[in-house]
């Protein structure tokens, strides 16, 4: 058992976070829409996800205002009058997801931002998710990526109370304030604790608690 923190800025979790506030920092772009769908937590089937994005692609749609707009083409067969129609509910699917967030003016006081930032989490149902995970991954034996998953529901909430608690009135714009919630997120650590009783144990001095220990070697003195 390695005795450490891990960083949690490349857990789904945080992706889902970054990259819904980088749909509006970016205004729609490409590359902040599918990396928010692709991030596991967004409730859209891979092949779903797919299907919008070969339409994207195909049509080079970007920015809000066209995002708001029903999708048309030319639509010569019936086939391509329901595939249209899938991809608007797709479409739908995803404003409506990102809805307490799209409510958000171009410069607001960080209480609001997170407030809205809490509807959004609350919305998807994040909590809940995350406890899926972490028995997943606790079915499938692996404890430490189960008790990241255990914990970084709160430490992020943790987070957004200490943003309200230094900076309520502050305003900004929303792409400085996804800045500062990226500096936050990549100061929380999760660390785990030794799951058997029998085991070699590395640690280091400043973390480390040793209980019952029958050998010890010191490395590096």
């Amino acid at each position: 058992y390695v005795d450490r923190t891990r960083g949690i800025v490349l857990n789904p979790f945080i992706e889902y976070i970054r990259s819904a506030l980088l749909i509006l920092v970016k205004d729609f772009s490409y590359q902040s829409i599918f990396q928010y769908l692709r991030s596991g937590l967004a409730d859209f089937l891979p092949e779903e996800v797919d299907r919008l994005e070969n339409y994207i692609i195909r049509t080079g749609i970007r920015g809000r205002k066209r995002w708001n707009r029903m999708f048309v083409g030319r639509m010569e067969q019936a086939e391509e009058v329901k595939a249209l129609e899938e991809i608007n509910i797709l479409r739908e699917r995803l404003l409506e997801q990102l809805a307490p967030l799209l409510a958000l003016g171009k410069e607001e006081p960080v209480q609001n931002y997170v407030r809205s930032l809490y509807d959004f989490l609350i919305t998807s149902k994040s909590a809940e998710k995350l406890t899926k995970y972490e028995a997943m991954f606790t079915q499938q034996n692996e404890p430490a990526k189960a008790k990241e998953y255990a914990q970084i529901y709160r430490l992020v909430m943790e987070l957004l109370d200490q943003m309200i608690a230094l900076l309520p009135e502050e305003r900004m714009s929303l792409r400085e304030f996804a800045d500062i919630l990226d500096a936050g997120f990549g100061e929380i650590e999760v660390g785990t604790i030794p799951q058997n009783v029998d085991r070699i144990l590395v640690g280091d001095m400043q973390r480390t608690r040793l209980k019952e220990t029958k050998v010890l070697f010191f490395l590096g003195v």
